[in-house]
């Protein structure tokens, strides 16, 4: 592969997941907006020219929600898979999530760290083994995490076109579409479509530096309004100087350190407020 990340080298990434929904619910009109930050260390656990296998594990994790511009609502369960982990195989061919060993987590939580590890698994294109500006490859289809319940007859396609390369580093394009049969009652749907387009900047020996990505997933439902996903995720390495200082206050605190403050989605606890 082009990419040449050494052996237990680490990095923190910073994710951003911001999803708009409307209508929120059949019954309603209003536009329901979910937030989640995550920061995640990775490491480098296996580097070869033929496979790449990456370990993270969560540092920090938040989310909120709003409904039509309301004051921001904190998801504060999603805090609870702080220190999990998952891996990440990358090949030629594709990149694909790996679970981590451990506890199982329950249903609700589970689905927390599943959406960070797919936006992450995403941010890693399959590479060639040479690189040039103006190639363009594509990969056998791999269903993405966060679809639809009741999801089947998936059909995706994803190309992926390189625009500056130079020695170090390299800027990749990526296009991808999906159309899914829905055979869940409970969401009243019965496809779904999607499109989006993604930008990643690389670097030889880290990987995905900067990554934006735009999409819109679209729940057709027969008998009601169709239901709209438009959703934006960042990705970012965290500054060397962020990161250390970071460290440093986590490191001071002592045994009460500090909590974290900053796809069908989980529920919220009881306590918090539902979208109508």
């Amino acid at each position: 592969m082009w990419l040449t990340p050494a052996r237990g080298q680490q990095r923190t990434v910073l994710v951003h997941n911001r999803q708009a929904i409307w209508p929120a619910s059949e019954f309603s009109d209003a536009e329901l907006v979910v937030s989640v930050q995550a920061q995640v260390e990775e490491s480098v656990l296996l580097a070869t020219s033929q496979v790449i296998r990456l370990s993270y594990r969560v540092v920090e994790l938040a989310s909120h929600f709003t409904i039509d511009g309301s004051e921001p609502v904190p998801w504060r369960e999603a805090a609870a898979i702080k220190g999990r982990s998952f891996e990440i195989m990358v090949t030629s061919r594709s990149a694909m999530f790996v679970p981590a060993q451990g506890p199982r987590l329950p249903n609700r939580l589970a689905g927390w760290l599943s959406a960070v590890a797919e936006d992450v698994r995403a941010a890693w294109p399959p590479m060639p083994d040479s690189l040039q500006a103006g190639a363009a490859w594509s990969s056998p289809p791999i269903v993405p995490g966060g679809l639809p319940a009741g999801a089947t007859s998936v059909s995706i396609e994803v190309g992926y076109k390189a625009g500056l390369v130079s020695k170090d580093s390299a800027d990749v394009q990526v296009t991808f579409g999906l159309n899914a049969r829905l055979e869940d009652p409970s969401i009243q749907a019965n496809a779904a479509v999607g499109e989006g387009t993604m930008s990643i900047h690389l670097e030889r020996t880290r990987g995905p530096c900067v990554v934006t990505r735009r999409s819109v997933l679209t729940l057709i439902r027969p008998r009601t309004r169709d239901q709209v996903v438009r959703a934006s995720v960042e990705m970012s390495e965290q500054p060397m100087a962020a990161h250390a200082t970071a460290a440093s206050a986590d490191a001071g605190s002592g045994p009460h350190a500090r909590a974290g403050t900053s796809q069908p989605l989980p529920q919220p606890l009881d306590d918090e407020k539902t979208p109508a």
